[in-house]
C-alpha cells in the first residue's frame, strides 16, 4: 500500500489493525476465561452439575400407571381403586371371579372351567400364565389316594388341600361358608 500523504491518525489506526494492540471486550473476556483459575472453576461447576443431574435421574419417576391415564370419575378408575384397596398384594393380572356358588364337583362345570383356562394359556397371545386353584385341585385329586366326593369337596379343600405348602396361597382365592358346607366365592 502506497501512502501519498502522511496522516498520523490513519497511520495509528493502520498500526492498531496490523499489530492488534487494542483490546476489545470479547478479547478481554476470552483472556480472563483462559486463566487457570477460571478453567478450574468451570471444571468444578461442570462436575457438580453432572453429579446433580445423575443423582436426580435416580429420583425421577414416570407415572404411566392406569390410574394416571383415566379420568377420576370413570368406572375403570373406580374398578382400579377397588382392586388396589382389596388386592394390593397381587401383581396386575386379569381375574375371573365367580360371585355365586358353583358346583365344582360337577364334571361338566369342572371341564368347562378347565377348558377356559387351557384356552387362555394356549390361544390368547398376551396371557403369560394362568393361575387356577381348580386346575391344581384337579391334579391333587387325581394324585391323592382318597377320592373326593361331592359332599366332601369343601372339607377336603379346607383340611387337606390348603394344608399342603404348595397350595396354601389359594386360601385367599376361595371363600368358604363358616359351616364349611359350600364355596361362596372363588376367583
Amino acid at each position: 500500500m502506497i501512502l501519498s500523504y502522511y496522516n498520523e491518525t490513519d497511520i495509528r489506526m493502520l498500526q492498531q489493525r496490523l499489530l492488534d494492540n487494542g483490546m476489545s471486550t470479547v478479547r478481554k473476556a476470552g483472556q480472563r476465561a483462559s486463566t487457570v483459575t477460571f478453567r478450574c472453576l468451570a471444571l468444578l461447576l461442570f462436575t457438580v452439575y453432572m453429579i446433580l443431574s445423575i443423582w436426580s435421574c435416580s429420583l425421577t419417576e414416570i407415572h404411566l400407571s392406569q390410574r394416571y391415564l383415566l379420568p377420576w370419575f370413570s368406572r375403570s378408575y373406580e374398578f382400579l381403586e377397588n382392586h388396589e384397596k382389596y388386592f394390593y398384594k397381587y401383581s396386575n393380572h386379569v381375574e375371573i371371579v365367580f360371585p355365586e356358588s358353583v358346583d365344582y364337583h360337577d364334571p361338566l362345570t369342572k371341564a368347562s372351567i378347565l377348558s377356559l383356562t387351557r384356552w387362555l394359556e394356549q390361544d390368547v397371545p398376551y396371557v403369560k400364565r394362568v393361575i387356577c386353584w381348580l386346575k391344581d385341585f384337579d391334579s391333587f385329586d387325581k394324585n391323592s389316594f382318597y377320592t373326593v366326593q361331592r359332599d366332601s369337596l369343601v372339607t377336603t379343600l379346607a383340611s387337606r388341600f390348603f394344608n399342603q405348602s404348595k397350595y396354601k396361597h389359594y386360601q385367599q382365592d376361595i371363600l368358604i361358608d363358616p359351616e364349611q358346607n359350600r364355596i361362596l366365592q372363588t376367583r
